[in-house]
């Protein structure tokens, strides 16, 4: 037997502990790629990584929500693809099991997302594959965006994450709500968790993310 359990189960962490539960909720996000053929001005150096925080699309049930997006990147398997995507969308999804594998992005999230980029992207040279076809909201996209899927978040209720541990399990230690951030903060939160778990306390300051603060 362990002595001590470190858990990270991304949507999961309702199910895997079940005292969280209520305080987390799974949302649906979509997410896009636009292939820019040879036009160097979406490259890392010309063009930032963005976001705009207040997007309010009246089209849709998401009060405000916000897009974001990212350059090609010359080193990656698609060297001319930039990402576009919809961040904090209310599509509450109820039984993560059911969401695997994950359902096809609809016409009307694409045009969701093609209404938020239509603001900030200017139109870009259609070179969309000819084997992405089958997708019926390719035709009618004013961008080339040839690829689209969608990604699961698990939020907390005031957007921050939960680290630390269950009152009802005294050798695990948690990570959750991450929403949509948890990758770009591994290295924090692998050395917070392994703190935690091997001496009880870290000297990073997490004590805005414990669980305490939902009385958990």
């Amino acid at each position: 037997m362990a002595k001590k359990v470190i858990v990270s189960g991304g949507a999961w962490m309702g199910k895997l502990i079940p005292e969280w539960s209520s305080h987390l909720h799974v949302t649906r996000q979509i997410q896009a790629w636009i292939d820019v053929g040879n036009d160097a001005s979406y490259e890392s150096y010309e063009m930032p990584t963005w976001i705009r925080s207040s997007w309010s699309d009246s089209s849709s049930d998401n009060d405000e929500v916000a897009i974001y997006g990212i350059p090609a990147d010359p080193l990656s398997n698609e060297p001319s693809w930039i990402k576009v995507a919809i961040h904090g969308r209310n599509d509450i999804v109820d039984d993560v099991d059911e969401a695997i594998p994950r359902p096809l992005v609809t016409n009307g999230e694409m045009k969701e997302l093609q209404l938020a980029a239509q603001d900030f992207l200017r139109p870009v040279a259609d070179t969309t594959r000819t084997r992405k076809k089958q997708h019926s909201w390719l035709s009618s996209s004013p961008y080339p965006f040839i690829e689209a899927q969608s990604c699961l978040y698990t939020n907390s209720p005031d957007g921050h994450f939960i680290v630390g541990q269950p009152q009802m399990y005294k050798r695990v230690y948690g990570a959750a709500g991450l929403s949509g951030h948890g990758f770009k903060m591994t290295p924090a939160l692998g050395k917070v968790l392994s703190d935690l778990a091997l001496d009880g306390t870290t000297s990073l300051p997490i004590d805005f993310l414990s669980p305490k603060r939902f009385g958990i």
